[in-house]
């Protein structure tokens, strides 16, 4: 069962490390895990700042549906994104262009 808890929390670690990687970069994501372990999680970066963690953004302008367990894969590099997407693991509602911003940043 996947630890969404510590995954959220080494993203935010990892965000952090790295800011020139994304301090101009405006995303606002809901991630809606199901299954064993899941829940709604959020990524907002705005303004130079990283939040991330547990519950949903007051105005998500993406969100990603996806099985918990394929979540942890897809972060963990066993699961490509695109071929996720393609073939209905992940499904994106909102700004697809901002959806592609965070996976550059998940990688």
């Amino acid at each position: 069962m996947p630890d969404l808890n510590r995954i959220f929390a080494e993203l935010h670690q990892k965000l952090e490390a790295a800011p020139d990687r994304w301090k101009e970069t405006e995303i606002s994501c809901q991630f809606d895990l199901s299954g064993e372990g899941g829940g709604t999680y959020h990524l907002v970066l705005a303004g130079g700042r990283a939040d991330v963690g547990p519950g949903a953004p007051d105005a998500p302008k993406v969100t990603l549906s996806m099985a918990a367990d394929a979540f942890e894969r897809m972060l963990g590099g066993q699961l490509n994104p695109t071929a996720a997407f393609m073939s209905g693991q992940l499904k994106i509602q909102g700004d697809m262009g901002m959806a592609m911003k965070l996976q550059g940043l998940l990688q």
